[in-house]
């Protein structure tokens, strides 16, 4: 039997095209869950991916929707924060996120902290690592605590 939880074979291609294409919507994000495959073995796997109307607001939408699941985002500071710390328009922060609401189901939880050290290695270019519990753990003052430079 397998242990952990592994990847889909395209995560780790679907994480490159998004560090490398984020021209097209203003705050680009993707939903990783843990799914079942075709063998019935469960894999995190892109389960959403932003459109072109799609921001921070339609993100935190789909969280809501969720108890407990892993994003990336690629984060861009607001123009008061660009002013305060000289950050250049058009900087733009990728990270990787573990949401996990305070009220979610133990054992969902304890599956996918299980498979973070996993993700993390997928998602090492994205260098910046977040956890999350509510909306407060994604406001611009805690991002911008976890982003080195900012």
């Amino acid at each position: 039997p397998q242990s952990g939880t592994a990847l889909d074979e395209n995560v780790k291609e679907e994480i490159r095209a998004f560090k490398m294409d984020q021209s097209k919507v203003k705050v680009p994000w993707m939903l990783l869950e843990i799914v079942q495959n075709d063998d019935r073995i469960d894999v995190v796997k892109v389960t959403k991916k932003a459109g072109p109307s799609d921001n921070l607001e339609t993100l935190r939408e789909e969280l809501k929707q969720r108890e407990v699941v892993y994003f990336v985002l690629d984060y861009e500071p607001s123009e008061e924060k660009r002013a305060k710390h000289n950050i250049p328009k058009g900087k733009t922060y990728p990270l990787t996120c573990f949401w996990s609401m305070e009220t979610a189901n133990i054992k969902l939880k304890m599956k996918y902290s299980s498979t973070v050290g996993t993700l993390k290695s997928a998602t090492s270019t994205l260098k910046t690592y977040l956890e999350a519990h509510d909306f407060d753990d994604l406001s611009e003052e805690a991002i911008g605590d976890k982003i080195k430079n900012f």
